[in-house]
């Protein structure tokens, strides 16, 4: 059985970009706002909504839903869907909420896409790695480099301090003083 939405609504529902759909305590989408692109609205309506997530995401829709339906409430969470043709999967924020007074019971779903969000989440973090591991790689030379904690200068092989103005901080903990800022603080 399709749920029946009063013509306003409908309106409304449509002009959105949000994916809304309506699915009984089967998991069958009884009504849908719109379809993305390469699916049709005729075959998504009376399917299941399990057959458009992603495998790994499936029991848990599934246990979500059944407990939507048994205490009611709002359940939010992320979300893999299967794009249009088998290419690939997207990433969904989904708004759960079951309509108290509908006859049959259903839920609504409200879907944002958050594909790109995710994207670049996952490229910030792979920079982030990167990052870690430069600045490893710096802490690790700095402990091999005598540095002024003072005025940054660095001791060479032969005992002379030269200046150097872009060596990062010494490591935690270590201090090291060039003779001249030694009797600098100790004139202090």
């Amino acid at each position: 059985m399709t749920v029946t939405v009063p013509f306003d609504l409908r309106l409304v529902l449509e002009a959105i970009t949000d994916v809304v759909f309506a699915v009984d305590a089967d998991a069958c989408i009884r009504y849908i706002n719109h379809v993305l692109p390469g699916f049709d609205k005729a075959s998504v309506l009376g399917s299941s909504s399990l057959s458009y997530l992603h495998p790994d995401h499936q029991a848990d829709y599934l246990r979500r839903l059944e407990r939507l339906f048994a205490v009611g409430g709002i359940d939010e969470y992320e979300i893999r869907s299967e794009a249009a043709h088998h290419e690939g999967f997207n990433w969904y924020f989904v708004r759960m909420r079951r309509l108290e007074y509908s006859e049959p019971p259903v839920a609504v779903v409200s879907c944002t896409d958050i594909t790109e969000r995710k994207r670049l989440e996952t490229h910030r973090e792979a920079l982030l790695g990167e990052l870690h591991g430069a600045l490893a790689q710096v802490r690790a030379l700095e402990a091999l480099v005598p540095t002024c904690a003072s005025c940054r200068a660095v001791q060479r092989r032969d005992g002379r301090w030269e200046p150097v103005t872009a060596l990062a901080d010494a490591p935690a903990g270590l201090e090291v003083r060039c003779p001249t800022c030694i009797v600098g603080a100790e004139a202090r």
